[in-house]
Order: structure tokens, then sequence, then C-alpha cells
């Protein structure tokens, strides 16, 4: 088991809370992830994999040119959504002349690409960063590790043969399309 020490910077940060099973040597860890993160612990117990694994859920977002920061798990928005332009523009056009409401199945299924697109950057980075296979990072004698991420936005993970990505909480969201007309 490792010890997770923190130091609280001045600098605005996001919090973020990884919560870790069967990952590598490590049975069971949880850190809160500051601007300042110390592990510490006996040799061999998992901290060069955890600090892998953060470095990996970091890296695995694009980097803002304008602030030049990781975004954790961020994705190009436009490639997600290109799948489904042809769909909404036919929701809009059998609507145009009344408001209505998006329906959860197509919301859903743009949720379900961002999971699929986010999944493959993390199993890259993944992959990349400790140089093996997914299921060469799951505890010997575990069917699968569980990683938790809470945070903006919050993930379970889980690491088996493939990776898995869920939202740690359930998808449900309400949108309306309302058409307006410009008086002068």
């Amino acid at each position: 088991m490792f010890q997770n020490t923190s130091c609280v910077s001045a600098r605005t940060h996001v919090p973020m809370t990884i919560n870790i099973k069967n990952f590598g040597p490590v049975t069971e860890g949880h850190i809160d992830l500051k601007p300042l993160t110390i592990l510490i612990g006996p040799n061999n117990s998992g901290k060069s994999y955890v600090a892998m694994l953060v470095h990996s859920m970091l890296s695995s977002g694009r980097q803002s040119d304008a602030m030049r920061v990781h975004e954790p798990y961020r994705v190009n928005t436009y490639s997600i959504l290109a799948k489904h332009i042809e769909e909404f523009e036919h929701l809009i056009q059998n609507n145009i002349r009344r408001a209505f409401d998006i329906p959860q199945s197509f919301t859903t299924r743009i949720f379900e690409s961002a999971c699929d697109a986010v999944g493959s950057r993390i199993k890259s980075q993944f992959e990349r960063n400790f140089a093996s296979n997914l299921e060469e990072l799951v505890k010997n004698g575990a069917h699968s590790t569980h990683i938790e991420i809470k945070g903006s936005p919050s993930l379970d993970i889980t690491l088996g043969t493939k990776l898995m990505i869920e939202p740690a909480l359930p998808f449900t969201t309400k949108y309306r399309i309302e058409t307006t007309s410009d008086h002068k």
C-alpha cells in the first residue's frame, strides 16, 4: 500500500480523485490529486505504476495551446459530432417550425461516441506509457482492474482484455431546441 501526500498550491486546479483496484502491484489505492502529489511507500508497492497511471490519464487529453496545460481525456469534439451531424440535421428539418426535445437516444449515442473516443486515447496512452498490453496491467490473480476517477468528468474505467469506460453517474440530460425570429 502506498501513501499519498499532497501540498496545495495557490494555483487553481481541477480536483481529481482516483480509486484503484488490482492495477499492477497495487491491490487497492486512493489518491487525491493536487498540484503537488508525492507518493511515499516501500519498494515494489506500486508508486511507479500509480505515477504512470496518473501521467497516462492526464496525457491522454489534448494540450491547450492557450494555456499550455493538459486537459485530461479531452478529445476533438468535431470528430465525435461529425458521425451524428446528418441525423441531427434531419431532426431539425423535421421539426423546423416548432420547439422540440432532442431524443435521449440521440444524446446517448453522442455520449457513447465520446466514451469510445476517450477510451481509445486512454488505451493508447496506457499501452505507450507502460509498454505492454492492457491485460498485463491487471494484478496477478485478478480478472480485471478497476479505476474510478472523480473529477470533471467522472469516469469508471475497467481494464481486462480490453478497456471499458462508463460515466460514473447515470447519463441523462434533456435538450430543447426552439426556433426564434429576430424582430427589429
